[in-house]
């Protein structure tokens, strides 16, 4: 029915909202101690799940948004500094203070940095305008990893046992 390219675009569209599901399910299982000790003292598997998501988020979270964003802040600067800047030795000064051999390939290397140099601010300055076209992107995995989170801790009874009837068979039944 689907070509080949269509099943792509299929599976990219369906892995885009897979991702954060499985993601949520990671962490829903790594944090289900805590969910569980939570549960017991209050009694309440809805405010529960609440409280295991905001401690997920000060976890992993918080230290990942500060990372992110000194990183970036780094690269911004990098990239401010080398745009108006730029390579501070003239060609000139470097190929006259050389021996007469050398001076080619000063030449050639001093070209192959300025470049590689230019190149980089180019992938730089791309890469970080397709970062900020992706911010709608990133809201909604977010939103859909918490809901998905949200919902692994408080039924996970339920998601278990489903699982355990979907792929587990009955002994009795393999004779």
């Amino acid at each position: 029915i689907f070509n080949k390219f269509q099943k792509r675009k299929l599976l990219v569209f369906f892995w885009f909202f897979l991702k954060p599901v499985f993601l949520a399910g990671i962490f829903a299982i790594l944090f289900l101690p805590a969910h569980r000790y939570i549960s017991a003292k209050l009694k309440r598997p809805t405010l529960s799940a609440v409280i295991t998501m905001f401690i997920i988020i000060a976890i992993v979270v918080v230290p990942l948004y500060f990372l992110t964003n000194a990183a970036v802040s780094q690269m911004i600067d990098f990239y401010t500094e080398n745009k108006t800047v730029g390579l501070q030795i003239e060609q000139d000064q470097l190929v006259n203070n050389l021996p007469l051999e050398w001076r080619d390939t000063a030449i050639a290397v001093y070209d192959q940095v300025s470049k590689q140099i230019g190149t980089w601010a180019e992938t730089f300055t791309v890469d970080f305008n397709a970062l900020v076209s992706n911010i709608s992107n990133f809201f909604l995995f977010v939103f859909i990893l918490l809901f998905s989170l949200f919902y692994f801790l408080k039924d996970h009874h339920q998601i278990k046992k489903f699982a355990d009837k979907l792929f587990l068979l009955p002994l009795d039944e393999e004779n």
